[in-house]
């Protein structure tokens, strides 16, 4: 619930390290076992009781661990965190980027103009003087394909 997975601790040993990544022991791979495999991904463990009554130890994971911004409190934005927070609204599909330390750069087509630039960034917590808005035809993509608003 809430973004929360169980964690199947009789044949894994999930721990998030001190740089927040996620790493797996997979206790019963004989031939080729994994142990502190890291994921990439960052997240958090806790012990909580879900929705559906069970308890135990359960994982949250935001994103992976080097795709993040940094929004106008401080804080770090993963890209569910930008999903949550910008895909409720009518807003154009955009790509953010980290500038210099103080500014990031919003990618979003010419269409969506200043005003929805705007939107978005008051929706990740950025102020008038934390972001540009760059107009452009087209996204960087990955080699999968799969878009990401974190390129």
């Amino acid at each position: 619930s809430e973004g929360w997975l169980h964690v199947n601790e009789a044949d894994y040993l999930v721990e998030a390290g001190p740089d927040g990544e996620i790493t797996a022991t997979d206790f019963n791979n004989r031939l080729m076992p994994m142990i502190r495999y890291g994921t990439g991904d960052a997240g958090v463990c806790a012990r909580r009781t879900c929705a559906c009554g069970r308890s135990g130890l359960m994982l949250k994971i935001p994103g992976r661990k080097d795709k993040f911004i940094i929004n106008g409190h401080g804080e770090r934005m993963y890209e569910t965190d930008i999903i949550d927070r910008t895909f409720t609204e009518d807003l154009p599909f955009f790509q953010i980027r980290s500038g210099d330390k103080k500014t990031r750069e919003i990618f979003l087509p010419e269409e969506g103009g200043a005003r929805a630039a705007a939107l978005i960034a008051g929706r990740l917590g950025l102020g008038k003087n934390d972001y540009n808005a760059v107009y452009a035809e087209n996204f960087s993509m990955p080699a999968s394909g799969k878009f990401s608003f974190i390129p």
